[in-house]
């Protein structure tokens, strides 16, 4: 059955899975999770995977193929910087809906909290697990404590639409220098 969007985080998780198939490190994590811990609604959903670079345009076939026979409408492919992460870790994103399929090189990690550490910083250290579970790092948990965002790199607009929606959360720019419990939360 297509859809036009996600419609919940279990579809999100059952996406995630078909995915696993090309991918087994395949994970849903980040503004999703985050919010589902929170008891936030969710805008979107980002599920990333681990991929060897030379596998690139392969992978891309497959992924586009599972997410077009489950959502409906126009598929977007954004390749390295010319997405939002602007990290040359990403190789590639398929953008359908409220959904976003992340590329990345395998070389980055490939455990949920590798993954990440890498890509968000602060609020955003989440992840489902494969039974719905939703998991956090360190930093999220020191974040939730002090009551405080961190932001590392992040555009200006995504840091106002995370205070708009966390209004009661200050909102920092991370620097490691400045905040070492967030650069290093086990020391």
């Amino acid at each position: 059955m297509r859809t036009s969007q996600l419609n919940d985080h279990n579809h999100a998780l059952y996406l995630t899975h078909l995915l696993s198939a090309i991918s087994s490190e395949a994970v849903l994590a980040g503004g999703s999770a985050r919010d589902t811990l929170l008891g936030k609604p969710i805008k979107d959903y980002d599920i990333f995977m681990p991929i060897h670079r030379g596998d690139l345009q392969r992978v891309f076939a497959q992924v586009g193929c599972i997410v077009g026979r489950e959502l409906s409408g126009h598929l977007i492919t954004h390749h390295g910087t010319e997405y939002q992460y602007g990290r040359p870790e990403v190789l590639a994103v398929l953008k359908i809906a409220n959904l976003d399929v992340v590329l990345y090189d395998d070389r980055v990690g490939r455990t949920p909290d590798q993954i990440v550490r890498t890509f968000d910083c602060g609020l955003s250290q989440a992840w489902f697990d494969r039974v719905g579970r939703v998991r956090t790092t360190d930093t999220f948990d020191y974040c939730r404590d002090t009551r405080r965002n961190y932001f590392r790199g992040m555009r200006e607009e995504r840091v106002r639409r995370l205070a708009h929606k966390f209004p009661e959360w200050e909102m920092v720019l991370f620097n490691p220098a400045l905040h070492p419990a967030i650069a290093n939360p086990n020391k």
